[in-house]
């Protein structure tokens, strides 16, 4: 029997199950299911830790951004959702991704505002992928929050244009990525610091370094998904 593009849409990608056509791609059970880091977290990383404490990147070189919301842990299948996102310009896991977002931070904030922003790509690797997926995530992240949107002075660019990163280690990510960000229109200002994936804090690192520097007052880093361990 031949299925229709809705009828395959209204599909949860995991089980199959039917689920609304304009809702989450995976039904209630699956993201029930899905990995979740539990209490034990680093408090400023979001790092998954058999008990809440500073991991010891965190403590032995503390990160410029004051702490993270993220929802998932990245282990199997979370990759199902993130990796069209991020490569494919394929987004309905985007919505899933920024509901958990969401409902992470406002569970914890006390009503503070963020101004969210995009951890961004540079010019040429945006041409070449046609989208950037962080912007995205922090466009409905904000929508659900009701925060305004980023006057267009608000800026976070990426000056300088560095091979893939997967596969190189934290010690390496962190030297390729010191100093590639500049940012302007932040003075003063409280910003969510958006991306799909944090696996060394890197490059969360070097945008927020760059972002206090321009001067805003605090980085909250934002992230769909956590690799388990960025000692590596």
């Amino acid at each position: 029997m031949n299925t229709t593009l809705s009828e395959n849409l209204a599909r949860c990608w995991f089980c199959a199950s039917r689920v609304e056509v304009d809702g989450a791609p995976l039904c209630a059970d699956c993201t029930a299911q899905l990995p979740r880091p539990g209490p034990g977290q680093c408090p400023r990383c979001a790092l998954p830790l058999p008990v809440a404490t500073l991991c010891r990147d965190c403590s032995d070189d503390p990160p410029p951004f004051g702490r993270a919301y993220i929802p998932l842990c990245y282990q199997p299948p979370v990759g199902r959702l993130i990796e069209p996102l991020k490569q494919s310009q394929h987004t309905p896991a985007a919505a899933l991704l920024a509901n958990l977002m969401a409902a992470l931070i406002a569970a914890d904030r006390d009503g503070g505002e963020l101004l969210l922003v995009g951890i961004p790509l540079h010019p040429k690797r945006a041409l070449q992928r046609g989208y950037s997926q962080a912007a995205l995530l922090a466009q409905l992240i904000a929508d659900r929050l009701s925060y305004p949107p980023p006057a267009p002075s608000v800026q976070l660019q990426r000056r300088v244009h560095q091979p893939p990163q997967r596969g190189q280690s934290r010690r390496q990510r962190l030297a390729n990525l010191a100093g590639c960000f500049s940012a302007a229109g932040v003075v003063g200002r409280h910003i969510g610091l958006v991306d799909d994936v944090v696996t060394t804090t890197a490059t969360a690192r070097a945008a927020s370094a760059a972002l206090l520097a321009a001067g805003a007052a605090s980085v909250t880093l934002i992230a769909a998904a956590r690799t388990p361990n960025s000692r590596h």
